[in-house]
C-alpha cells in the first residue's frame, strides 16, 4: 500500500516529465524493498526540489524574454511571457512587478495595482514595487494612499534620494506643508548635500512665502542631467518669472524643453501624428455629410454633459474649480470619458470617422453609457444637477461630442494667444501626443492655430451652443463674469463660488500645472504676461497675431 501511495503522489509529475518521473518511481520501489525508508523520503524531497528549481529557471527565462519584448515596445507579447512565468511561480515578486509595469504603461491602472500589491505582499521590502504602486495610485487620484506607500518605501530605504523627491511632490500637491517641512528635516539627515535636498528646501521656502529664498537655493544647484534637472529648470524658471527676470526665466524653460526632447518618453512620441489625425477627422465633417447622419436617440436617461474647453493654459482649471464649488455642479477634471467612448466606437466600426454617419440610436446610447461609466470611476464622483466635462483639447473633438450629445453645451475659455502659447512653453507637462507640441515654441504656435481653426470650423458647421469666457475679463470682473456663466448653465447664483479657492485648498482635485494657482485669490499678474517676453516670442508673432486680431486683443 505504501508503494501505491507514493506512486499516486508522483503521478502528476510523471505525466509532465515521463522519463524522469518513471526513473524516480522505479528507484523508490527498489529502495522500498530494501526497507530504506529514509532514502525514500530523501529521493521524494530531491525530486520536489529539482522540479522547483526547474520551474524557477524556466520562469526566470520567460521573465527575461518578456522584458526584452517590453523594451522593444511589444507589450502584448511581453505580458504573455510574464503570465506563463507567473503560472509557474505565482509568488515571484520581481515578475509580478514587471507585469505591473507593463500594465501601467498601457494605462491599465487597476490591474497594474493588483500586481504591485501582490509583489510587496510576497516581498515586504521591495522598494521599487512600492514606488510603482504609488505612481499608479497617483494616476488614479488616490493621493493619500500613494503617500502612504512612499512612506513605507522610505522607512525601508531612508537613503534613497528619489523617494524623498517623489514624496515631496505628493505632499506639496496635497498641501500637507507641515509634513513637507518634516520631510526636509529628515532629508537633511539622510541625503545631505544632494540636489534633491536643495529642491525640497526650496519648495518649503516657497510654501512659506519666501520666493526669494527658494530662488536663491535653486540658483546654487546644478543637478546631474536627467528628470530632476529638468524639473529644477522648470521650477527655477517659474521663480524667475515671478521675480520679473524674464530673460533668465525663458533661458531656463528653453533648456528644460531641450533636455525633455532627449528623454526616452519624448523620443517615443511622434509630434506630427496628432495634428495629422485631427486634420483628417475635421476634413470629414462637411455640412452635407453631417446632414446625412442617422437620427440620435429620441429619449435619453440623463441630460447631456457640459463641455469645458479651451487651449491648455487658457484658464479652464480656474473655471472648473469655480463651477465645482457650486453645490449643483460637478466637474470631472481631465477624465478620459470621451476617448473611451471613441475607442468603443472604433472597436465596433474600424472606419472611424466615416462610421459615425450611420450609427443606430441603440449604439449611440451604448456609447453614452460607456462615456458616463468611465466618468463615474473618478474617486470624488458625485451626482449633481449639472455635469461638466473639463478637458481643454476636447475642443478638437467637438464633432464626436456633437454626434453623441447633440444638445451639449460648450464653455469656451478664451485668452490672449501669445499668453497661452508662452504659458504652454513654460509648463512641465506630462508628455503625450498633445503636450509634446509645447517643447518647441514654433510648433506650439502652429498647434494653437490648428486647434483654434478646427474649433471654429466645428462651432460654425454644427451650430454648437457656446458660451465664451474671456480670461482677462474674468479676472477683472470675477463676480459679473461668473454670474453670466451660471446663467448659461441655468443654475442660480450661490455665494460658494466666491470661495472656490478655499475648496481647492481643502481638496485639490487636479494633478495639472494649474493646481497651484487655483488655490490663490484671483490675480492679474499673468494677464498679458507675454509682453515681457515679446523679444523671445518674435519668431511666432506672425502666426498668433491673426487670432489676437480676430478676438479684439
Amino acid at each position: 500500500m505504501f508503494v501505491i501511495f507514493l506512486g499516486s503522489g508522483l503521478y502528476e509529475g510523471t505525466k509532465k516529465h515521463p522519463r524522469e518521473g518513471l526513473g524516480v518511481f522505479i528507484k523508490i520501489i527498489f529502495l522500498y524493498y530494501r526497507r530504506e525508508v529514509k532514502s525514500i523520503l530523501y529521493n521524494m524531497q530531491s525530486h520536489k526540489i529539482s522540479k522547483r528549481q526547474k520551474n524557477q529557471e524556466k520562469a526566470e527565462s520567460l521573465h527575461q524574454t518578456g522584458i526584452q519584448c517590453l523594451q522593444m515596445g511589444v507589450a502584448d507579447e511581453a505580458e504573455s511571457y510574464f503570465k506563463k512565468a507567473l503560472k509557474l511561480i505565482p509568488s515571484h515578486p520581481f515578475i509580478l512587478n514587471t507585469m505591473g509595469v507593463s500594465l501601467m504603461r498601457r494605462g491599465m491602472w487597476d490591474e497594474a495595482a493588483k500586481h504591485f500589491v501582490k509583489a510587496v505582499a510576497f516581498k515586504s521590502d521591495f522598494v521599487e514595487a512600492y514606488i510603482n504602486l504609488a505612481h499608479v495610485l497617483r494616476e488614479q487620484g488616490r493621493l493619500d494612499e500613494a503617500i502612504t506607500r512612499l512612506q513605507s518605501a522610505l522607512a525601508i530605504s531612508p537613503d534613497q534620494a528619489q523617494l524623498f523627491y517623489d514624496l515631496m511632490l505628493l505632499l506639496d500637491l496635497t498641501r500637507r506643508f507641515d509634513d513637507l517641512e518634516a520631510l526636509a528635516e529628515k532629508a537633511a539627515i539622510h541625503i545631505p548635500g544632494t540636489d534633491i535636498l536643495a529642491f525640497i528646501q526650496s519648495r518649503v521656502a516657497k510654501r512659506k512665502g519666501d520666493a526669494g529664498l527658494a530662488l536663491e537655493i535653486l540658483e546654487q544647484v546644478q543637478p546631474a542631467p536627467g528628470p530632476v534637472m529638468i524639473d529644477m529648470l522648470y521650477e527655477r524658471g517659474q521663480l524667475y518669472d515671478r521675480a520679473g527676470k524674464s530673460d533668465k526665466a525663458f533661458d531656463d524653460f528653453s533648456k528644460a524643453n531641450s533636455l525633455y526632447k532627449e528623454e526616452p518618453s519624448s523620443k517615443a512620441l511622434n509630434p506630427d501624428l496628432l495634428p495629422q489625425l485631427l486634420q483628417i477627422t475635421k476634413d470629414r465633417f462637411t455640412a452635407d455629410w453631417v446632414k446625412s447622419w442617422s437620427p440620435p436617440p429620441e429619449n435619453t436617461n440623463r441630460p447631456a454633459p457640459v463641455f469645458l474647453i479651451g487651449f491648455p493654459r487658457s484658464g479652464t482649471t480656474l473655471i472648473g474649480q469655480i463651477l465645482h464649488s457650486h453645490p449643483s455642479v460637478f466637474v470631472a477634471d481631465e477624465k478620459p470619458g470621451l476617448e473611451t467612448a471613441r475607442l468603443h466606437l472604433g472597436q465596433a466600426f474600424p472606419d472611424y470617422p466615416d462610421s459615425m454617419a450611420a450609427l443606430s440610436p441603440a449604439f449611440i446610447e451604448e456609447m453614452r453609457h460607456v462615456y458616463f461609466e468611465t466618468q463615474r470611476q473618478s474617486p470624488d464622483w458625485e451626482e449633481r444637477e449639472v455635469f461638466v466635462d473639463k478637458l481643454p483639447l476636447n475642443m478638437a473633438q467637438a464633432g464626436l461630442i456633437h454626434r453623441l450629445f447633440p444638445d451639449a453645451k460648450f464653455i469656451f475659455v478664451q485668452r490672449h494667444p501669445c499668453d497661452v502659447v508662452l504659458s504652454c512653453f513654460m509648463q512641465n507637462f506630462k508628455l503625450d501626443l498633445s503636450q509634446i507640441q509645447f517643447l518647441d515654441l514654433e510648433r506650439a504656435a502652429r498647434f494653437y492655430a490648428q486647434i483654434v481653426d478646427i474649433w471654429d470650423y466645428y462651432k460654425d458647421t454644427l451650430s454648437l451652443t457656446v458660451h465664451t469666457v474671456r480670461y482677462e475679463e474674468l479676472v477683472g470682473d470675477f463676480k459679473g463674469e461668473t454670474a453670466k456663466l451660471l446663467d448659461f448653465l441655468d443654475v442660480p447664483w450661490n455665494d460658494a463660488v466666491l470661495a472656490y479657492n478655499k475648496q481647492a485648498q481643502n481638496k485639490p482635485r487636479a494633478v495639472t500645472p494649474s493646481y497651484d494657482q487655483v488655490t490663490e485669490e484671483i490675480y492679474t499678474h499673468a494677464r498679458y504676461r507675454w509682453e515681457r517676453y515679446r523679444d523671445h516670442l518674435e519668431p511666432v508673432l506672425d502666426v498668433l497675431k491673426p487670432y489676437a486680431d480676430r478676438w479684439g486683443y
